[in-house]
This record gives C-alpha cells, structure tokens and sequence, in this order.
C-alpha cells in the first residue's frame, strides 16, 4: 500500500525539534581564541538565515540497501508534483539535512548536512561535462515516483558541511560501487 505524502510529512516532522538541536550544534561553533580575547565573542553562528531543507528517513531501512553513503533525491513524481531535485535545480535552498530518524528514540542517530548551493553546481557541471546523471535514476517499489541516487563519497568535499553516517553498531559496507571506489587500499 502505499503512504501518502501527508503521512510520510507527518511521520519525518516528528525528528524536527532532534534536526533543530543538531543544526545548532552544527552551525553555532566556538570562536577563536583572538575573537574571545579581542572582540567580547565566544560563540560564532555560521550559517545566518537560509533556507534548510529536511529529509529524514527510516533508520531500519538504512542498511537495507547500503544506503549509509548516500542520499536520494525524488526525481518525478507519477502525479506530476514538483519534486526535490526540481526545487533544488530552480534554485530553492541553502542547506539540506538528510537524516535517518529511530522511531523508538525519536532521534536522528545518522545525518549528513549538505551545502545546496555547492551540490547544485555540482550536479550542473557534472551534466555539462559527462551530459548525464552521476547515477541512475530508480523507481520507487510502488511505481509512484522514483529517485537519483548520489554517493556522498563521489561528491566534491565542499558539498558536505558535516556528515555522521558510520553509526557503532554498523557492519562493514558491502555496496560494490563503494568497495571498488572509495575503499581504502588494503
């Protein structure tokens, strides 16, 4: 069966108040030693107001599909609906919190904290370059909308702003894409 949209939007705006406690903690850091001493500043905001997208998706399915590297981004809609790609390709966006969220906690135990303006660059130059997608496009299990993949490992290091995605309990990564690419040499 699948979820509507409503419901899906219901289920992630329950790890709004964990994404705003890891947004502070990501974006308010401890100001030089200089900046203490000389300009009366202990802490330094670094983001000011923009635009953050949120996505959070189910931890269980998290390791389902080696999905730990990655992040998806909605590429159609069978609806015809704006999707998060478009949005972000139009322009829309500053940063985007793409986090695994445990029900049971609340929490949102894996996350990465992108920088839209340097990811949607990226994907331009890359379109311009290689006149294709830097992944294939998949369908949804139930056919309503489908998504681009992108390995976090495969992006330009200035994309990711801070990125928790190894958790403890994690077993080692089996996707064949990362194994041949981003593997360290044994």
């Amino acid at each position: 069966m699948t979820e509507h949209w409503q419901e899906s939007k219901a289920w992630s705006d329950r790890f709004i108040p964990h994404a705003q406690q890891l947004l502070g903690l990501t974006c308010i850091g401890v100001a030089a030693i200089d900046q203490d001493r000389k300009e009366n500043t202990d802490l330094m905001f670094e983001v000011g107001w923009q635009r953050i997208a949120v996505r959070i998706r189910r931890l269980e399915q998290r390791l389902a599909f080696n999905r730990r590297n990655e992040i998806t981004l909605r590429f159609d809609r069978r609806s015809g609906a704006e999707t998060e790609l478009a949005k972000l390709m139009n322009g829309w966006g500053d940063c985007f919190l793409y986090g695994w969220g445990d029900e049971a906690s609340g929490q949102i135990r894996a996350y990465t904290l992108l920088d839209l303006h340097q990811l949607r660059g990226w994907l331009f130059q890359y379109l311009l370059t290689y006149q294709r997608l830097p992944s294939p496009v998949m369908p949804d299990r139930d056919g309503s909308a489908s998504f681009l993949p992108l390995c976090l490992d495969c992006m330009p290091g200035e994309i990711l702003r801070r990125r928790v995605t190894l958790l403890p309990s994690d077993p080692p990564i089996t996707d064949l894409h990362w194994r041949q690419s981003h593997a360290p040499a044994a």
